[in-house]
């Protein structure tokens, strides 16, 4: 990352690469609450296993927050 946001660098990669944190935390959460390991074995089912842990972290804040029910 340091040598594709030195300077000059691209406005846009950096303003994206700012955005870092969050990503950090969601993970975080997503580690604490579901674990670390994915128990899938190939490459396609882990794949799939790891956008279903988005979509249920996704959800659980919704429900969280009182959104949806």
């Amino acid at each position: 990352m340091h040598r594709l946001l030195n300077d000059p660098g691209d406005a846009a990669s950096k303003r994206a690469y700012r955005q870092r944190w969050r990503v950090a935390t969601v993970m975080s959460v997503a580690k604490r609450r579901w674990g670390e390991a994915l128990s899938a074995r190939t490459d396609l089912t882990q794949r799939s296993q790891a956008l279903l842990r988005g979509v249920v972290y996704n959800v659980s804040r919704l429900v969280l927050l009182g959104i949806a029910t």
